[in-house]
Parts: structure tokens; C-alpha cells; sequence
């Protein structure tokens, strides 16, 4: 009953879309085009008729496993997101003050600021080790020119958040 009321009012905004505001104003982008992605609404009803079919029973029990998880994955996401951003700090903050020294490479120094800098910079650093699995590149110039006790650190983060976290 609903579903028909609906069903005519997408079908009037339609139309008035349609015949009355692109022959006035001459143009397609008016505020009524919205509604279109309403329509998308009426297949819905559609995927509802077809849910109610016992063959579809195991993708009924698929779908409400994911509905029920996405509450623990969202908080999940929370405290990766948190981890990722302290680990970037720490880098950030403890390779500022090398960035200077003249004695590490200058291209070395020009690959760890691209890379950990900035507090952005850095936190893209460690979303792209954490979920590429290249994070020895991500780690080896750190390593190798700065300071050899960053493998210690990117050994923990890899344990701890790659491992178990994710």
C-alpha cells in the first residue's frame, strides 16, 4: 500500500522533471534529478519479494551475519585507525629532528620526508604498509639510513597490528 504511494509520487516528480522543468528551464540538472536515485528504491521492493523464497534462505542467513558484524567491524576499524595514527606520530616526530643532519644521504632524507614529514604524509605511510603488505619498503630506508632500532619498532608494528589486529 505504501509501496504504491511511493510508487506515484517517483512517477509525478518524475514527469514534472521530465516535461515541465526541461522544457522551461532547458536544462537537465534540476533539483528534481535527485529523485531519480529513488527509483532504485522500487527494486528493493522487488529484492524483498525474492528474499522470501525459500531457495534464497542461505543468502538470508549470509546477509544478516554481515548486518550483525558491521557494529564490530566499524569499532574495529576505530582502533586500527588509532594505532595506525600514534605509530605515524612516533615516526613522525622521532625522524623531525634527523631530517637535518647532514650527515644521512640526502636522498634518503628526501624519501623518509615524502614519506613521514608531515602527520598526513605519515599516517598515508602506514595506511599503505598496513594494508598493501609492502611494508619493508615502507620500512627500509628508515632502517637502513637513520637508525638501525626503527626494525625493532616495524617488527613490533608488524606482530601487533598487521598480525593480530588485522
Amino acid at each position: 500500500r505504501y509501496f504504491n504511494t511511493f510508487d506515484l509520487l517517483i512517477v509525478v516528480v518524475s514527469c514534472l522533471d521530465l516535461y515541465v522543468f526541461q522544457t522551461v528551464y532547458g536544462t537537465k540538472n534540476m533539483p528534481f534529478s535527485m529523485f531519480r536515485v529513488l527509483r532504485l528504491l522500487r527494486v528493493l521492493r522487488s529484492a524483498r519479494v525474492l528474499m522470501q523464497n525459500p531457495a534464497f534462505r542461505p543468502l538470508r542467513v549470509v546477509l544478516t551475519a554481515i548486518y550483525s558484524s558491521l557494529k564490530t567491524v566499524f569499532w574495529s576499524m576505530v582502533v586500527l585507525t588509532g594505532v595506525m595514527s600514534m605509530a605515524a606520530l612516533f615516526v613522525c616526530q622521532t625522524v623531525a629532528a634527523q631530517l637535518d643532519d647532514s650527515s644521512i644521504d640526502l636522498e634518503a632524507r628526501t624519501i623518509v620526508f615524502l614519506r613521514y614529514g608531515t602527520m598526513a604524509r605519515a599516517v598515508w605511510t602506514f595506511f599503505q604498509l598496513t594494508f598493501s603488505g609492502g611494508w619493508p619498503g615502507y620500512a627500509e630506508t628508515l632502517v637502513d639510513d637513520f637508525n638501525h632500532l626503527y626494525a625493532v619498532f616495524f617488527m613490533f608494528y608488524v606482530l601487533v597490528v598487521i598480525f593480530t589486529m588485522f
